[in-house]
């Protein structure tokens, strides 16, 4: 009787799961617009070349670079406290000397509420190397 109930459990449990779906780096590439922005005062160039740095010094794994759409994707494994969480940068010149930086951080597991947002660690990264706007 009990192995029943505990085989029920682990149905009901992997059922949840199931219902509260799960993204990909590929969702994170499609969120441009919902993360969070900064504007710096540095050439296109210079801080696209700073981003891959500055993605693995706040302890995120580089998955992709798509310079014609001027993406990275990244993605931090399963910790203590969350599932992971797959994250898109988007690079956007703006001026001559100004480029706009947004980060937008999708949790592996939607329903993961101790999932850590990227864009602050991210963002104090490069405010050591560059002025904001």
């Amino acid at each position: 009787m009990k192995i029943k109930a505990q085989l029920i459990w682990v149905a009901f449990l992997l059922g949840i799961l199931g219902l509260t779906g799960c993204t990909t780096v590929n969702t994170a590439a499609k969120a441009q617009g919902s993360g969070e922005q900064v504007i710096y005062k540095a050439p296109f160039e210079v801080v696209w070349t700073a981003m891959p740095t500055s993605i693995t010094n706040v302890g995120l794994k580089l998955v992709s670079v798509d310079a014609d759409k001027h993406v990275f994707l990244a993605k931090h494994g399963i910790s203590g406290w969350s599932w992971g969480e797959n994250v898109a940068i988007f690079v956007e010149k703006i001026e001559t000397n100004k480029t706009s930086v947004e980060v937008a951080t999708k949790r592996k597991l939607v329903t993961n509420i101790t999932a850590q947002e990227w864009d602050e660690p991210i963002f104090i990264h490069l405010d050591g190397m560059f002025k904001r706007d």
